[in-house]
């Protein structure tokens, strides 16, 4: 028999088909404004439990790196742009990294802190994620000094 885990994933999926449930993000429990003023259901939504459920229809690596690499070029060309507008031909290389260093963290890690304010991430995986927007930014930072 598969771990309990796997089991209550296979149900939940299971749940979603059965209902229809298309690509999206869906929320949980789920009320409109009238809805928000039952008692009942404001009770029901301060217990718990509460979340956010992701779907997406199926899933192509493939397709992910090229849209990831795509964005991450998007977000270069604008830190680029704001460097243009910064920096002249004669500045200092550390100036460049400073600056362009700083844009591109701000660029990839700045809203990962909403995550575990609103959707009940844990700090430790944004923590890791914004580690991974300071390597990006020092990255991105060294090779546009080393290029001015």
């Amino acid at each position: 028999m598969p771990p309990r885990e796997v089991r209550v994933a296979e149900a939940k999926i299971g749940a979603l088909k059965k209902m229809g449930a298309g690509p999206g993000q869906y929320g949980f429990p789920w009320g409109y404004k009238e809805t928000m003023k039952d008692p009942e259901f404001m009770k029901r939504f301060m217990e718990g439990p509460s979340g956010f459920v992701i779907v997406r229809p199926g899933y192509n690596l493939g397709k992910s790196l090229a849209i990831s690499f795509t964005y991450n070029l998007l977000l270069t060309v604008i830190v680029a742009y704001l460097a243009t507008f910064t920096l002249n031909r004669l500045s200092e290389p550390m100036d460049v990294f400073r600056l362009v260093g700083t844009a591109s963290i701000l660029a990839n890690g700045a809203a990962l802190g909403w995550g575990p304010i609103w959707f009940g991430r844990t700090w430790g995986s944004t923590l890791r994620e914004m580690a991974d927007a300071i390597a990006y930014g020092g990255a991105t930072g060294l090779i546009f000094a080393l290029m001015w």
